[in-house]
């Protein structure tokens, strides 16, 4: 496949961003734990059993139990109360992920279907079958491989090119640190619906230019579907 023939397929991909990448995930969880405290260094084998022995402080140790099991539960169960910050820390976090990403229309727009590890990108698009791309946006080159053809091409993607062979996931960590950094940020909960036969719960943050709608299954805060708009275009990750 000629390099020519790869700039014309990629050229259909045409987004602008701008952003500087700032991960800020607030997920710190503290505990303050009670101890006694004893003046004798000498050794106290009994001195729980002395503690338990009187049913007041039988009583007040099953309360803070009690309290303390509350807690746990309050922290890890997300069903239909996810927080923002549970569902986008995924997304900002992982190293390795599989999605499938649509530009523009979604009834429309060929399917990008990107294995991304690191920085770099193995990506196929819908509409040019057959064709595999190798991205390595740190050093700017591109490894087109031509599965019907056999043949591959190797391509600098400096300049115009580096825009559609860009990492959408990355784009989208950088519109969500942008948001979370505004003064008036804010997090709007929407209802739930059935995404693909599953349940998802939806939450959505909007800036002057950008809006990012996640949802995402109620009991794991993993992310089923992520709606990003960008100025006048649309993407949905997916998938």
């Amino acid at each position: 496949m000629k390099p020519e023939k790869i700039n014309q397929m990629i050229k259909k991909l045409n987004v602008t961003t701008s952003a500087e990448l700032d991960i800020r995930v607030h997920d710190e969880i503290e505990k303050a734990l009670a101890k006694s405290k004893t003046t004798s260094t000498a050794p106290q084998p009994n001195i729980w059993r002395n503690i338990m022995h009187t049913r007041m402080t039988k009583l007040a140790a099953a309360a803070a139990i009690i309290v303390g099991v509350f807690v746990v539960f309050n922290v890890i169960d997300t069903g239909g109360s996810l927080t923002w910050a549970e569902v986008v820390k995924p997304i900002l976090s992982a190293r390795t992920l599989i999605v499938d990403i649509v530009v523009g229309n979604e009834e429309a727009s060929s399917v990008m279907s990107d294995t991304i590890v690191g920085s770099r990108i193995r990506r196929s698009i819908s509409n040019i079958p057959g064709t595999v791309m190798v991205i390595d946006p740190d050093s700017g080159k591109m490894l087109a491989l031509d599965e019907t053809g056999k043949s591959a091409s190797y391509i600098d993607i400096q300049g115009p090119l580096a825009e559609g062979t860009k990492n959408f996931v990355e784009f989208l960590r950088e519109v969500i640190t942008n948001l979370q950094n505004r003064e008036d940020f804010s997090v709007e909960k929407l209802e739930e619906r059935v995404i693909d036969g599953r349940k998802v719960v939806g939450l959505s943050a909007e800036g002057p230019r950008e809006e990012v709608t996640i949802w995402a299954d109620p009991d794991t805060a993993v992310p089923v579907r992520i709606e990003l708009r960008a100025g006048n275009t649309p993407f949905i990750l997916k998938n």
